[in-house]
């Protein structure tokens, strides 16, 4: 079985197709469209990544990211953004997200990426 994954995205297309093709490649997905709806499915799971889109508003994702690595500290957390500011980004990696990566995404990239975090142990 692959890692569990689960993927946040307010473009309910985008987060449909993604789901699609990780699930194809062996991984156990579930979808959110909110990232205010991460925290409890978070907490009630034991979640190896974490995929992100678009982040609505900048200081509460940023506490978002702060929580969710407070809650499980070894859940890889990669962003999926075409648009993005230097200094959020650098937040965001001193939070500890794993990696940030171009929307729309190369889906055999991101696979690399995420066996990279689990077989890193960032899980």
């Amino acid at each position: 079985m692959g890692s569990r994954i689960l993927v946040v995205d307010q473009e309910e297309k985008f987060l449909q197709t993604l789901a699609n093709r990780l699930e194809s490649s062996g991984f156990p997905v579930e979808t959110l469209p909110d990232a205010s709806e991460a925290l409890p499915v978070i907490e009630g799971s034991d979640l190896d990544v974490l995929i992100f889109g678009e982040p609505d508003d900048g200081a509460n994702f940023l506490g978002l990211l702060w929580e969710i690595k407070r809650l499980r500290p070894h859940v890889a957390i990669i962003m999926l953004t075409a648009r993005i500011s230097s200094d959020f980004a650098i937040q965001a990696m001193k939070l500890g997200i794993y990696d940030c990566l171009p929307k729309p995404t190369n889906i055999t990239e991101l696979i690399e990426r995420i066996n990279d975090a689990v077989s890193r142990g960032s899980k």
